[in-house]
């Protein structure tokens, strides 16, 4: 659903960033219209936009021929061509025109693959948003509504023949949440609603999880669920109060005659229950041969199978046979692939993991099996994985940014980890998952299961660049940058270790550090210098080991100091290796790995509780260790 909408709202950034102002635009042109054409062409994209007064007059065009993803605005626009589309043509045609306000100008945007069918629409408002996505024969599969004023969703899944199976309503101002399913001839078969205790957008997902496939009421402040028969009969009714279930009327069609039963139930009856209170009246029925009584269970062990399967097909299909039916994870001996139904795969899936802290997306696009692309999120950051060629190692180019900025690049060859190819088996961990054919949805109670399968890359509310570039490069270079775009460093690696000149720079561009590394090590000299581009300092290493410095000033490149690694002039720091518990021959990322632990640790935070004595050793500590790591990250890493 997010992602629906995230389209929509993108195309309102692609317009004003494009088209300058379309608020300007219709000013001047109240009745005007902007057009805009989009051709994608396995890869590579092109725009061009027409602007026309309310004649039907063009009044200025634009367009570009250039790269498409060199365009700012179109990057995650891009992203989606490339991901849903990668080998496919498609032409999108946008329609903008004024509704009064500029913020109410009306978008309809339409997406055709090669042979002009339409595949995906999209209609947005000031009050509303409509998406609707077609399979390749130009059949409608489903329609998302919402209704922004009234803070509501309405989704809807159509059949092959375009008939509606079920449709799912979602209020968060009233706290509700609705479900309707139909059969074949497009008659009701099952309804509910419930009111929610605190619906939000956060937890809708694991309230709808707790009722449909847990069913787990707890959060139902009330509610009803009926079930009909073929023929639109109601045969069953189940009212819901303070997540209990506190009435249940059974209906008989033949004598329509209504038991009730009164009684309150303290546990909740699931469909399995049904299910065997069918079996047992089955057997009651053959033991007595009374024959009056096999039409109505007929009936409603048929719309339990019903019930189950419209449900299975309303919220993903969850069960965990599908995974062990339908998706293999093979070794091919050169690679890891996937296997659907039998065959390699070449199509996306999307690997959604949902709980109760945050939800993580996982994007992978397959080729003959194998991911050709790899995108990994959470919150504002996330990693874009290039594949270029895939053995049982991975050549790639790998980027990761949190939000729009870019901190790191590495180029070069590295390990190939299991859930780099969707490999994430299930767990006792996991609460339940689904799977689809463009979608796995992992629900889990636990985000340390998380960290655990995509260790050491993921933290409860970040990603570990560094730590996970470091973790998987085999041979190559990582680069680090400042927020405006220039390099802030680069490290050289083979077989996993540093080896090489690893440089650091200045925001300017300019060198700053030059630090010789062989197989993980500092062997030889290592060099710091002035803004100015002058030499500050020469470091002289063996093994490792620092053996002496030599200083200067920023003038005419005089030598100022010259000392032998068991003394210095100005501060002498060994207490501060002390203070952090490190030798002189710790690196820069070992450093910064022990003060984060030493930061945990000591941070007053912890000792909130604890005595006025406790938390004043706490924060001189904390004092402590920040002068003592500030030090040493300045003069001698």
């Amino acid at each position: 659903m997010k992602k629906i909408f995230f389209i929509l709202t993108l195309f309102f950034v692609f317009c004003v960033n494009v088209f300058t102002s379309p608020a300007d635009f219709f000013k001047s042109y109240p009745n005007g219209s902007i057009e805009v054409k989009i051709d994608w062409d396995k890869g590579e994209g092109y725009y061009g936009a027409n602007f026309y007064d309310g004649k039907n007059n063009k009044v200025k065009a634009k367009k570009n021929w250039e790269n498409f993803w060199d365009i700012n605005s179109f990057q995650e626009f891009y992203d989606t061509l490339k991901n849903e589309y990668s080998n496919q043509k498609i032409k999108v045609l946008i329609n903008i025109t004024n509704e009064e306000h500029p913020i109410g100008m009306f978008l309809n945007a339409k997406f055709y693959n090669s042979k002009g069918i339409l595949v995906r629409e999209a209609n947005n408002d000031r009050f509303s948003h409509n998406t609707k996505i077609y399979d390749g024969n130009g059949k409608l599969i489903n329609e998302t509504e919402n209704n922004i004023q009234q803070n509501e969703f309405i989704f809807k899944e159509y059949s092959k023949n375009n008939k509606l199976l079920n449709e799912t309503y979602i209020s968060f101002d009233y706290n509700q949440i609705g479900v309707k399913a139909y059969n074949n001839d497009n008659i009701l078969i099952m309804e509910s609603s419930y009111t929610i205790k605190n619906l939000d957008f956060d937890n809708v997902k694991i309230i709808m999880s707790n009722l449909f496939k847990n069913a787990n009421y707890q959060n139902v402040l009330d509610g009803y669920e009926k079930f009909y028969d073929d023929n639109g009969n109601l045969e069953l009714e189940k009212i819901y109060k303070n997540g209990k279930l506190v009435d249940t009327k059974k209906y008989d069609i033949e004598k329509n005659i209504l038991n009730k039963n009164n009684n309150y139930i303290s546990s909740i009856n699931n469909n399995q229950n049904i299910v065997d209170n069918t079996n047992k009246e089955s057997n009651n029925l053959n033991n007595n041969d009374t024959s009056s009584y096999i039409l109505p269970i007929f009936i409603i062990s048929v719309l339990v199978l019903i019930l189950i399967i419209n449900i299975y097909k309303l919220f993903f299909k969850k069960n965990k046979e599908k995974k062990l039916k339908y998706f293999e994870y093979i070794d091919l001996g050169d690679r890891k692939a996937v296997r659907y139904k039998g065959n390699l795969l070449n199509s996306s899936i999307n690997y959604k993991f949902l709980c109760d802290r945050k939800n993580i997306l996982l994007f992978i696009a397959y080729k003959n099996g194998s991911p050709t692309s790899v995108k990994f999120s959470i919150s504002s950051y996330y990693i874009d994985i290039d594949i270029k060629k895939l053995t049982n190692n991975l050549e790639a180019k790998i980027n990761c940014y949190i939000g729009t900025y870019k901190i790191y690049t590495a180029n070069g060859k590295f390990k190939f980890l299991d859930w780099m190819y969707g490999n994430i088996e299930p767990k006792s961990e996991i609460d339940s998952f689904v799977e689809t054919e463009k979608e796995v949805f992992y629900y889990l109670e636990s985000f340390s299961f998380l960290e655990n399968i995509f260790s050491p890359i993921l933290s409860a509310e970040t990603l570990n660049f560094e730590e996970f570039l470091n973790f998987i490069i085999l041979d190559g270079t990582i680069e680090e940058y400042y927020k405006n775009g220039k390099i802030l460093m680069r490290t050289p690696f083979k077989n996993s270790l540093k080896s090489g000149k690893m440089e650091a720079f200045y925001e300017s561009g300019k060198i700053k550090v030059e630090i010789p590394y062989n197989r993980g090590v500092v062997d030889g000299i290592a060099k710091e210098y002035f803004e100015s581009g002058r030499l500050a300092k020469e470091i002289h290493y063996k093994d490792g080991k620092e053996m002496f410095y030599k200083s200067y000033f920023d003038n005419d490149n005089k030598q100022e100091k010259e000392k032998y690694s068991n003394g210095y002039s100005k501060d002498n720091p060994n207490r501060y290796y002390a203070i952090l518990g490190v030798n002189k021959n710790i690196t820069k990322d070992e450093l910064k790995k022990v003060y984060y632990k030493l930061v945990k640790k000591y941070h007053p935070d912890k000792f909130e509780n604890s005595s006025k004595e406790e938390k004043e050793k706490a924060e001189n500590m904390m004092k402590e260790i920040n002068k003592a790591y500030e030090y040493l990250m300045k003069n001698f890493i």
